[in-house]
């Protein structure tokens, strides 16, 4: 009996051995793969150092555009900066060419160079994602071909801008509107954006008082026009 005991038992010395302790198991692993897993490694470290390079080179270089565009401000003026600035503008970071637009955009307004100005504000219109910029430069865009006689562009524009900005520049919108196809002599028009006004919240007595005036002269010039 004894000896079917001890061959009973023969067969769990065996298990024991094969099944190795966690910490034994995964030191074998280690040992078997440690080619593997330092490749891994290696890897993961040539990424970080390779991330770590490229965020500082982007820091450094955004850094050094905006030293760039200051010296550019502080040493020229009238339209040698203007023209600084344009030729800056193609090696410029990506983050930083909306804001030199817009930068540009208000030099050319200011040098009375409407027509480089709207190219400007058409940028910023076409490229940025916000869209309080899209509507302000469509509305400077506006300006320009105004302030060049373009009168019919900027009234297309204006029209088409009022339909999709926010409601917050409804009032500004109309009021540019208004006051571009009075100048041209498009009574009808000015009236409607004029009565828009007159829909609005939020103006003043002063203001109300305007504009109630300036519908009543349109309205006498229309009558006037067609008797």
């Amino acid at each position: 009996m004894s000896t079917t005991s001890q061959q009973n038992q023969a067969p769990k010395s065996n298990d024991s051995q094969t099944n190795l302790p966690p910490a034994a198991g995964w030191a074998k692993v280690l040992t078997d793969n440690i080619k593997v897993i330092g490749l891994v490694l290696a890897v993961i470290i040539v990424v970080a150092a390779v991330f770590s390079g490229y965020t500082y080179y982007k820091t450094q270089t955004l850094r050094n555009a905006k030293q760039q565009v200051d010296q550019i401000m502080s040493e020229n003026s009238g339209q040698e900066r203007i023209e600084a600035l344009e030729s800056f503008v193609p090696q410029a970071p990506k983050t930083m060419q909306t804001a030199l637009h817009l930068q540009l955009a208000k030099l050319c307004m200011q040098e009375e160079d409407f027509e480089r100005a709207a190219s400007h504000w058409e940028y910023i219109e076409k490229n940025a994602a916000d869209q309080d910029l899209q509507t302000i430069a469509a509305l400077g865009r506006a300006t320009a071909f105004a302030a060049m006689k373009k009168t019919q562009e900027a009234l297309k524009l204006l029209q088409k801008t009022v339909e999709n900005a926010p409601k917050r520049y409804h009032r500004t919108l109309n009021m540019k509107l208004a006051t571009i196809a009075e100048n041209a002599g498009q009574w009808k028009l000015a009236l409607s954006a004029y009565q828009n006004l007159t829909d609005m919240t939020a103006l003043t007595a002063q203001r109300d008082e305007f504009i109630q005036h300036k519908i009543q002269t349109i309205q006498d010039k229309i009558q006037t026009s067609d008797s």
